[in-house]
């Protein structure tokens, strides 16, 4: 097992005979290609998720050596499709991401704090060449840290806009202190949002039009070093007033 900072993985017995259909069609895929299979554990309201699909699968060289060498599965929490492999394999903590053999047996765990570079060289042990290409940093990332922890699915609802999601909290007082962090960084609306369906305190930032609307804003973030992505929201949102 690979592991990369903190681990957040339960001890829950898994199921290495799982047989849903994603994952039934990429075992024939492997066996047939004589890949290994890689899966992304992931949900669209999952802010590491977001970040690791933006600053480390989105590489070019990641996402070549995962396009020519593996069977990809992206297993999305919200999807009825491939959400039945998070408890197959006790998932707790996104992102997860797994090394599976032909058999759909897990080789590889990896969850935690990690660069492209650091993920292409992993990786790159399983790939379908053995031999792979040695990683070419071109802009090296800082590390993205892996611990957003599943709940209950969210309902869905009509309205729709953008925003730049900031953070996802368990705890109120954590929402409060990462609210007051961007307050002092910009001067931007930030709103608290309880998502009472997965018992989360949601840090938004502005409500947009449009996606071009945003990206003065999200430099700022990035300069000031906080993590962030753009969402698309929908529903109707559940806004706090605690005093802040």
């Amino acid at each position: 097992m690979a592991v990369f900072g903190i681990l957040c993985i339960s001890n829950a017995y898994i199921n290495a005979n799982a047989s849903t259909d994603v994952l039934i069609d990429a075992k024939n895929s492997a066996q047939e290609s004589g890949k290994n299979i890689f899966v992304n554990y992931t949900a669209d309201w999952c802010l590491p998720c977001q970040i690791f699909k933006e600053q480390v699968l989105s590489d070019s060289q990641v996402s070549n050596l995962l396009a020519t060498d593996f069977v990809m599965i992206t297993a999305d929490y919200d999807d009825n499709g491939s959400s039945s492999m998070f408890e197959d394999f006790a998932i707790a903590c996104m992102p997860t991401l797994h090394i599976l053999d032909k058999e759909g047996e897990v080789i590889n765990e990896m969850s935690g704090t990690l660069t492209a570079s650091q993920f292409y060289d992993e990786i790159s042990k399983y790939a379908l060449k053995k031999i792979a290409i040695p990683y070419e940093p071109i802009i090296e990332n800082r590390p993205i840290s892996v611990a957003a922890t599943m709940t209950n699915k969210a309902p869905s609802a009509p309205t729709e806009y953008y925003t730049l999601q900031a953070g996802a909290f368990s705890s109120w007082d954590n929402a409060v202190k990462q609210k007051a962090l961007i307050d002092n960084k910009i001067s931007q609306p930030i709103r608290i949002i309880e998502d009472k369906e997965r018992k989360l305190f949601i840090i938004n930032v502005g409500r947009y039009a449009s996606i071009e609307e945003i990206e003065q804003v999200s430099r700022r973030l990035k300069d000031a070093s906080i993590d962030h992505f753009v969402k698309r929201r929908k529903g109707i949102d559940v806004l706090l007033d605690k005093g802040i």
